[in-house]
């Protein structure tokens, strides 16, 4: 994240105050860091290239390593205690797999929501590209036209995005893996009769079936 920072910092040749420069710099690592990637702050001599293209490299290496893993850890020891906690309370209602997909749907719901006021209010922007800006930003897409400009849009934004898209991109995960044990166990033989291609269903069935054999 230093390297990020002095990328951006021998890069920035404008008059603003040393707090803006910080608050670009870490934005600007954030950003690229989560392959957001807007490119609203890109490198522009030389030097500034050949640092970010090593942050990028040695980031996201890191980045895989260190945050992923720790939030996989960290989830798995939050759902340990929430199992437990609904096994010892009146609510164990809650723990099921429907009741867990709704909280992830609310969840991914509410990051777009905060993203969109965020940009709304920080950024002065319209309902539709407010919306459209937190979608475009939790999904990683960036595609660039829309960004967070002022200094409490950027200081927001390292924020939102750096936690958003982790628990946005797990909650994805988590639903995929809720879809795919529904087609495996026990579905694929429905889903077979309406698919174009019947017979790559019906072998991605039994692979999967001797993958459980094989880790049980």
């Amino acid at each position: 994240m230093l390297l990020g920072i002095v990328a951006y910092f021998l890069n920035d040749r404008s008059k603003v105050s040393p707090l803006s420069k910080l608050v670009n710099g870490v934005y600007f690592v954030i950003v690229t860091l989560t392959s957001v990637g807007y490119g609203d702050i890109v490198p522009h001599t030389t030097l500034t290239k050949i640092m970010t293209s090593l942050y990028i490299l040695i980031g996201f290496w890191m980045w895989n390593i260190l945050v992923n893993h720790l939030m996989d850890y960290e989830l798995e020891k939050l759902r340990t205690r929430l199992v437990r906690w609904c096994d010892n309370s009146p609510y164990k209602d809650f723990n099921n797999q429907k009741v867990r997909i709704y909280i992830t749907i609310g969840v991914i719901f509410s990051f777009i929501i905060v993203g969109a006021f965020g940009a709304y209010f920080l950024e002065t922007m319209s309902v539709v590209d407010s919306f459209y800006l937190s979608i475009v930003s939790i999904s990683t897409v960036g595609y660039g036209d829309y960004s967070f400009e002022t200094k409490a849009g950027r200081v927001f934004g390292c924020i939102w995005i750096l936690i958003g898209t982790l628990i946005v991109n797990k909650a994805f995960e988590y639903l995929t893996g809720c879809l795919y044990n529904k087609m495996i166990n026990g579905n694929a033989h429905k889903l077979s009769r309406y698919a174009l291609f019947p017979f790559i269903i019906k072998k991605y069935a039994h692979y999967s079936y001797f993958i459980r054999i094989f880790k049980s």
